[in-house]
């Protein structure tokens, strides 16, 4: 996904900083809803990579606002994904799964750009983040990108008649997933590391600490632009007949 994709998903938010809707919360635990999610995504075999990519963007909303984090959803995704290829025809499991690695890593990249976006944007405004905040969503990428590879393989593990060669193989595409994803994914974790405050000297030190934002805010600001995007990455619905 383009930074010019994102720059015009900033004219589809209310200054910037408009408060989303509570994640639909249900009386589904989130994690349970995502499984479900993949599992429907992957027995039903159509744009499998464009629904996960979907699927998991939404998913990083709710786990960046700290009801589970990124690497729960890296394990519940192929989780689900491996459970529900029994229902796929075997010649067609090795694709699906690949489409699910890559449509994985398209919504934790959407994520990334989300996450630095919202910084950048704050710093050109002389705001700031609750430190803490900043530091949790460093982390929740850092760790992620250190266990994406071996979750997918572990996913990958529990498919039945899914040989080692197989498993390694998809190892690697989880890698190369991994590669593609990592520039979005360092920018975002550069830019939470990096305090705008320490940019601006004399008068304007009391302008950011003026603006510096209460604990929350920040992953209130970057679920808006993932809830914008997700009428962008979400696959149209097929007209009724």
């Amino acid at each position: 996904m383009t930074y010019g994709l994102w720059a015009a998903l900033l004219d589809d938010i209310d200054g910037g900083w408009g408060i989303p809707n509570q994640h639909e919360a249900g009386t589904m635990d989130a994690a349970t809803d995502l499984q479900n999610r993949i599992k429907a995504i992957v027995k039903g075999g159509d744009a499998v990579r464009q629904k996960v990519a979907a699927a998991t963007a939404s998913a990083a909303r709710v786990a960046l606002d700290g009801v589970h984090d990124l690497v729960d959803v890296v394990h519940t995704t192929t989780r689900g994904a491996s459970e529900a290829l029994a229902d796929v025809v075997a010649d067609e499991r090795e694709k699906t799964l690949r489409e699910v690695v890559e449509g994985l890593g398209d919504g934790l990249e959407t994520a990334a750009q989300a996450a630095e976006l919202t910084l950048r944007e704050a710093r050109t405004k002389l705001m700031n983040f609750a430190r803490e905040d900043r530091d949790r969503l460093a982390t929740a990428f850092e760790s992620m990108s250190r266990q994406f590879v071996d979750s997918v393989a572990t996913g990958a593990r529990l498919v039945r008649d899914q040989g080692r060669a197989q498993v390694d193989e998809l190892g690697q595409h989880a890698s190369a997933t991994l590669r593609r994803i990592e520039p979005s994914v360092k920018a975002a974790v550069g830019a939470a590391r990096n305090d705008p405050a320490g940019l601006v000297k004399g008068a304007l030190d009391g302008a950011v600490a003026a603006a510096r934002g209460a604990t929350g805010a920040l992953f209130t600001a970057i679920a808006s632009r993932l809830a914008a995007a997700g009428d962008r990455i979400t696959p149209p619905r097929e007209p009724k007949s």
